[in-house]
């Protein structure tokens, strides 16, 4: 199946905007980040936004520039160095 680019473009911007819309917390603000930052690889790929792209190709995009939500670390103790 063939998605239009423009509209995939579109669709993300949306989603982004409805995210805003409910909540500024950090993991949204990641998901955020992942709408508009695939809208923005889109229209770096297809300049000509009336084309139709597989949507295997598009999901691959898509996979490719999601950032991961962080995860908190633990600290790592320092051990103490002491001279003799």
């Amino acid at each position: 199946m063939t998605i239009n680019v423009k509209i995939v473009i579109m669709s993300h911007l949306s989603d982004a905007q409805e995210l805003i819309d409910l909540s500024l917390s950090i993991n949204k603000g990641i998901e955020i980040d992942n709408h508009i930052n695939f809208a923005k690889a889109l229209l770096l790929n297809y300049p000509n936004t009336d084309v139709d792209v597989e949507e295997k190709e598009l999901n691959e995009l898509w996979q490719k520039k999601k950032k991961k939500k962080k995860k908190k670390k633990k600290k790592k103790k320092k051990k103490k160095i002491t001279s003799k």
